[in-house]
């Protein structure tokens, strides 16, 4: 995995340190290059994500039961949600990294070494959980709408399914 290979780079700038002939300071070594800024990219992505999830969602998830009057809203988009992604990312690091598929031969299951590229948790994130948000908001207001309208809660969620997956 990539992540050993970089400790172990900073695991030599570290002892080279401590050995005293880079004093404070590591002279002549110098990194560049793309994966440079790709591992640089990637520790702080790995140190930030989990913040960057827990606040994203703790504001969005408050803003959209503000936004829609319920405080149902929140504890239903994060069991929605939050969850499910969790689950699928645990499974995917059971699969790609542990390997526990592979014994059926089949190549899309087969685990790597290198695992799965890291931006991949962070885009998924991103997109499945606007897709999930973008599609809950519809369909809420759209039973808001009936709801106010005068019609009752179930006829009020049938319509706005109806209306909803019919588009």
């Amino acid at each position: 995995r990539i992540e050993s290979f970089i400790q172990e780079v900073f695991d030599t700038i570290d002892a080279f340190k401590a050995s005293g002939r880079g004093g404070d300071a590591v002279h002549g070594l110098h990194f560049a290059g793309l994966q440079v800024g790709l591992v640089e990219d990637m520790r702080i992505s790995f140190d930030e994500f989990p913040l960057l999830v827990g606040l994203t969602c703790a504001v969005v998830f408050t803003l959209l039961g503000i936004m829609l009057s319920s405080v149902f809203v929140v504890v239903r988009l994060t069991l929605t949600v939050i969850l499910p992604l969790a689950a699928v990312f645990g499974f995917s690091v059971l699969v790609y990294q542990d390997g526990i598929l592979d014994w059926t031969g089949l190549a899309q299951f087969k685990s790597s070494d290198l695992g799965f590229f890291f931006y991949v948790p962070i885009l998924t994130f991103t997109i499945t959980t606007a897709l999930a948000l973008d599609y809950d908001v519809l369909v809420v207001s759209r039973v808001k709408e009936h709801r106010f309208a005068g019609y009752s809660i179930r006829p009020s969620i049938l319509r706005a399914m109806w209306e909803v997956n019919s588009t």
